[in-house]
């Protein structure tokens, strides 16, 4: 008898963000490996299952080619990889393509997309969302393709954790968590694997590894410089899951630690085969399992590496901040996106301002930098409870911490937080009706949120203050932060016995870099911006006396709103084309989808969201119960 023949798999990578990615050739891209799709061919392997891999995410092929791809390869199963809530346009598209090229396919997507199931389920190409860890799942679903075909039954696939699928009711099914794995299991990548994904392209592989010495990640450290030192840097990942549960973030997996003999042999290989000596590490919550975090630095430091982490500011003390720093931590990008008190308890950050203030001295003393040291600071607005009051509570902090530690006068450039399916943000966006809950007005919120990152261009307003207000937050925090720097800096030349000396070369500073700025017609607000961020940042603005200050802010709030709409209304006229190449500020979901709730207590959203549930209605159908469930699971680590 003939022995049944193996389904042909493929896994593919989702781009992360098309629009706003650098060209595939720069040598400026650096991406870290697929570690999920990694971690999936390894649990095929332990079972005598073998597939291909396509790297769409890092070779960014046309439609055509990806479906001549597709073709050639024939896949009976083809596992898509979306890793952020905003590549539903891509998931869409790379789906239908599949389809088109391969019709009897059965076609999977995982990662953080997955959550909007009732969506990818009923308005793409997609068959099985998967949920969780994928490992087990995906090997259940190969044996159900080599039994059924691509049939769907529904009491067969029921059987299958960690999966939401149609019926033939056309309702949504979900079979709860997919279940997690020994920290035993290889998470680590392989970078022949990661190269034959990349098919005539085996050059890309160099854009998963990037340049240390060039990066600014580790231009702090002397020992970067050392001319023996390599340059490679590669990405590791030590431990999954996190202990918080920020009301903009979504966590799939709890926290826990991978097995660190494998970890090391892996060292060894980067070292010695792909000449890597700077390491970043992408754990999500390095330092949540303080030992493991320690031992960690122990094994990079016994290779000689350079190496960077995020991590939350309450896990390490000084003298532990001090022993990582000596094992050749360089830079850390701390889980801080604000100075307010209030902010902090609605995001549920669980760390207070006085630990951030800690932390950042600590990194000072030990000579670590921060992304949220000066002068550039990592700073996020326009949270639920935002107001211009909380801004500028963020904003003197900055200055005075920056002031206290001798540091340059910060830059904030601050990003805009963005609500994506499974968070607290996203249901309380739909609780209080900004995003509807049909499967309709999902689609659309995806859609908007396609194709983003982290800027105004993604941003919905929940904060139930008015478009002018948040528009001018930007610029208000600068001036908050501008105006606390140069007052402490005041006080401290005073008690010093010296004076704050500035010439004219702020007025002639604040007018050259306007007058050396490229006025463009097709992009007039650039030429705001820079004339608002440049004053922000200017002593002149300091001059301006105390009592005088509210005026200002109030004047230059309307001035910037006014700019807004009057260029606004010329684009939407279409009566001056060359000035819509550019520059786009709103759009229908916005304007459309306004936000008149204020929170004024400094609540968890998660609480305050709680409270809205009991009182609203419930799903009345299964398939929007069921995604309830899975939105709630993301939330509260729910398996």
């Amino acid at each position: 008898m003939m022995k049944e023949k193996n389904p042909n798999v493929l896994l593919c990578t989702v781009p992360q963000r098309i629009g706003n990615r650098a060209n595939s050739n720069s040598n400026n891209v650096n991406f870290p490996p697929p570690l999920a799709i990694l971690s999936l061919f390894d649990w095929m392997d332990k079972f005598g299952y073998s597939g291909d891999f396509y790297d769409i995410h890092l070779l960014l092929p046309s439609n055509d080619e990806i479906y001549n791809h597709i073709t050639s390869v024939a896949p009976d199963v083809v596992g898509l990889s979306a890793v952020v809530g905003q590549a539903y346009k891509q998931t869409k598209l790379i789906s239908s393509i599949v389809r088109s090229a391969s019709p009897d396919a059965l076609i999977i997507v995982g990662g953080n997309m997955a959550l909007s199931a009732n969506v990818l389920l009923k308005k793409t190409d997609i068959d099985v969302c998967a949920l969780g860890d994928g490992e087990n799942t995906l090997i259940e679903i190969i044996k159900y393709r080599k039994k059924y075909g691509n049939s769907i039954i529904t009491k067969e696939l029921l059987k299958i954790k960690g999966i939401a699928f149609l019926n033939e009711d056309g309702e949504m099914e979900f079979t709860g968590w997919g279940v997690n794995n020994s920290n035993k299991d290889n998470q680590f990548p392989d970078y022949e694997l990661l190269s034959k994904g990349l098919l005539d392209h085996p050059e890309l592989i160099d854009h998963y590894f990037g340049d240390g010495k060039k990066n600014n990640l580790f231009q702090s450290n002397p020992k970067a410089y050392e001319p023996n030192r390599k340059p490679r840097m590669a990405h590791v990942t030590t431990s999954k899951g996190c202990v918080a549960t920020c009301s903009f973030c979504k966590q799939l997996t709890k926290l826990r630690a991978f097995d660190l003999t494998p970890f090391e042999d892996h060292l060894i290989e980067l070292k010695n085969k792909y000449d890597v000596q700077f390491v970043q590490v992408l754990d999500e919550n390095f330092g949540g399992l303080k030992q493991h975090s320690l031992e960690v630095a122990r094994i990079l430091h016994k290779h000689d590496f350079l190496w960077k982490s995020g991590w939350r500011v309450n896990s390490f003390t000084l003298e532990e901040v001090k022993f990582l720093t000596e094992c050749g931590w360089t830079d850390i990008d701390a889980t801080i996106e604000t100075f307010s008190s209030k902010i902090l308890k609605i995001m549920d950050k669980r760390i207070t301002v006085e630990e951030i203030r800690t932390a950042i001295k600590n990194y000072a003393d030990c000579g670590v930098l921060s992304t949220l040291s000066p002068p550039h600071a990592d700073m996020l607005i326009g949270n639920p409870g935002e107001t211009d009051e909380t801004i500028i509570e963020s904003g003197r902090h900055l200055g005075k911490v920056a002031c206290e530690l001798d540091f340059p006068l910060p830059i904030t450039d601050p990003r805009w937080v963005v609500t994506t399916p499974g968070t607290h943000m996203f249901a309380y966006a739909q609780l209080i009706g900004v995003v509807g809950t049909e499967v309709d007005d999902v689609e659309e919120f995806l859609l908007f949120i396609s194709d983003k990152s982290a800027s105004w261009e993604a941003f919905v307003n929940l904060t139930g203050e008015s478009i002018k207000t948040v528009e001018f937050w930007p610029y208000l925090l600068q001036f908050a932060c501008t105006r606390a720097y140069y007052d402490n800096m005041k006080k401290k030349m005073k008690n010093k016995g010296e004076s704050v000396v500035k010439s004219n070369r702020n007025f002639i500073t604040l007018f050259k870099s306007v007058k050396d700025y490229k006025f463009k017609l097709h992009h007039p607000r650039s030429y705001f911006e820079k004339m608002m961020k440049t004053l922000a940042k200017s002593y002149l603005f300091y001059l301006i006396p105390t009592t005088s200050v509210p005026y200002i802010y109030n004047i230059l709030q309307n001035f910037n709103y006014f700019q807004v709409v009057f260029f606004n209304i010329i684009i939407l006229s279409k009566k001056f084309p060359f000035f819509r190449i550019q520059w786009k500020i709103k759009d229908n979901y916005k304007l459309n989808n306004k936000c008149t709730i204020r929170i004024d207590e400094p609540e968890a959203l998660r609480r305050i969201n709680n409270k809205l549930m009991s009182e609203g209605p419930q799903q009345k159908t299964k398939s929007g119960r069921n995604q309830q469930i899975i939105y709630s699971g993301s939330r509260n680590l729910g398996y």
